[in-house]
């Protein structure tokens, strides 16, 4: 299952590399839009974070640049919005894409909240791995759902199909029972 999926990838990925948390957001093309969906700890707060793709600020500049970025110094960075600041806290930061067959679908972001940080290329590198593996797992946890959703869409109209082949046999035997107790 999908949330289950990002909730264990949030986890998973503020314990490998010792980040404060961990926040995934999906990219909704058609309102243009990064929208949260998950976070290892904050869950509900991330949900209701939106940020414009065409912002200049990390995330949506990972997805447009396709390659990770990273912050050292959150408050005095440009690419940082002052109410992320505000709300999350952050002294520093990496954003990367998760991409799958050339298309961006969302944005891994760690968040360090506890002291100002360098991320070494070797940290960078095995997010970035990871969040390759990720994106894989996302679309295929979205085409499960999907897969399921219309299996049982399939049932629904299976179900209804046989109920009028009955109703109808049920009118027809009727007709012939009373055709054939006039006659």
């Amino acid at each position: 299952h999908l949330e289950q999926l990002l909730s264990s990838v949030a986890s998973s990925l503020t314990r490998m590399i010792s980040a404060s948390n961990c926040y995934i957001f999906s990219v909704d093309d058609k309102r243009n839009l990064l929208y949260g969906v998950a976070s290892d700890q904050r869950g509900d707060a991330i949900r209701k974070v939106e940020i414009k793709l065409n912002e200049n600020t990390l995330a949506p500049l990972a997805v447009r640049e396709r390659r990770p970025l990273a912050v050292e110094n959150a408050p005095q960075d440009p690419r940082v919005s002052k109410k992320w600041i505000e709300t999350f806290k952050s002294r520093s930061l990496l954003a990367v894409p998760l991409i799958i067959k050339e298309r961006v679908i969302g944005v891994v972001l760690l968040d360090e909240t506890r002291y100002f940080r360098q991320f070494t290329p070797e940290e960078i590198e095995k997010v970035g791995a990871l969040a390759n593996q990720v994106a894989v797992a996302i679309e295929n946890a979205t085409l499960y759902q999907a897969v399921t959703k219309h299996m049982e869409r399939l049932q629904t109209l299976s179900s209804a199909i046989v109920n009028i082949q009955e109703e109808e046999r049920r009118r027809i035997a009727q007709e012939l029972h009373d055709e054939a107790g006039q006659a």
